[in-house]
């Protein structure tokens, strides 16, 4: 269910930026529905795993700024970017 970005364009405009110069676009949003399986979507190309020496998984970090921006404003009050993160270190893919 969590493959919706097929076309790995869709990370380009995020290339670059850190979490608080990303706004999740509104049609990712749509529904309930929609909210859960985009993100996850977005979280299944991020890796966090320390120490290889071959390249990437997927694309790397660069999902997670925008992974992270689908939390509400108060719920990132409690977990700041750094500790989300660290939610998924040792994770090459989410699937």
């Amino acid at each position: 269910m969590n493959l919706r970005f097929t076309n790995y364009n869709f990370f380009d405009p995020y290339y670059d930026k850190t979490y608080e110069q990303i706004e999740v676009p509104a049609d990712l949003t749509q529904s309930p529905e929609d909210t859960i399986l985009n993100y996850f979507s977005i979280l299944r190309e991020a890796e966090n795993t320390e120490g290889r020496s071959c390249g990437t998984i997927g694309e790397a970090h660069i999902p997670y700024p925008l992974a992270y921006n689908f939390l509400s404003k108060v719920y990132q009050k409690r977990l700041s970017y750094e500790e989300y993160v660290h939610l998924f270190a040792g994770v090459g893919h989410i699937s």
